[in-house]
């Protein structure tokens, strides 16, 4: 009887926070936007209008309802030590294009920016295995950072905390539900700033395309993944392909369908 109407409210959070996005500028980007391993998704979600993968919404969903449940609860904790993304941004301007960033929680008290990251067993077990952060979880509080040591002029330490959404297994490696894992970032590295802000460049350059010719030039996650992360990093450039199988937007993604035909999903 109620399942609906939670299935509605659920889907009516996430539209509203995407319309946060539909309100900025061609020549407006978010930091998470400049990370995101695939241009393809931040189009989808710039424009807003397309048919939505019930499935997968909910899974992110989901992480986002814990996310945020963590964040608010840990700022009240902490008596005005911390402060959360809602009551701070930070704007920079690279290339002419202006960049907005949303840390999770700033740490006051330590100059520490706190970012938080729900993910599935499946990529717990994943990051335990490697022993390292994400590549753009770590460039995404690498960029966080800079930015606020651009405009205050004070240095801030770095902190990513990964919590599993529920228990698992993954090639052998056990992950317990809500488990944690932190890695701790001291400085960023410039080189991989001037990285994104080349790369801040060609999403923009994409995005601008697309919204105005209405046709869809930004890349998929291969092609993003190989034309940046892959030529800086020596990633593969499947590295990121999982993250189709769980994008909001795979129904109606050209990208999608075309790593389907290939036999790449």
């Amino acid at each position: 009887m109620y399942v609906k109407e939670i299935r509605e409210i659920i889907q009516d959070d996430y539209k509203i926070r995407q319309a946060e996005r539909q309100l900025l500028t061609l020549g407006e980007l978010t930091a998470t936007e400049v990370i995101n391993p695939c241009h393809a998704q931040v189009f989808f979600r710039r424009v807003g209008k397309f048919e939505l993968n019930e499935d997968t919404l909910m899974t992110v969903e989901h992480g986002s309802i814990l996310h945020d449940w963590i964040t608010e609860h840990l700022a009240s904790k902490g008596l005005g030590r911390y402060s959360i993304r809602k009551e701070l941004v930070y704007n920079l301007t690279i290339a002419n294009i202006l960049i907005r960033g949303h840390p999770d929680v700033i740490d006051l008290e330590n100059s520490a920016i706190v970012e938080l990251k729900t993910i599935n067993p499946v990529g717990m077990a994943f990051v335990k295995m490697r022993g390292e952060p994400h590549l753009d979880h770590l460039l995404q509080v690498e960029l966080y950072m800079f930015m606020i040591h651009s405009r205050t002029g004070r240095k801030f330490s770095g902190s990513i905390v990964y919590i599993s959404r529920a228990k698992g297994y993954y090639k052998g490696i056990e992950v317990k539900d809500l488990e944690m894992l932190e890695f701790d970032i001291k400085d960023y590295e410039p080189k991989h700033i001037g990285f994104l802000q080349g790369k801040a460049k060609i999403l923009s350059d994409q995005l601008r395309k697309s919204i105005e010719e209405n046709r869809m030039y930004a890349e998929g996650v291969v092609e993003t993944t190989r034309n940046s992360y892959a030529r800086v990093f020596g990633v593969e450039d499947t590295e990121y392909l999982w993250k189709c199988r769980f994008c909001e937007y795979n129904i109606v993604c050209p990208w999608y369908a075309r790593y389907r035909e290939e036999g790449l999903l």
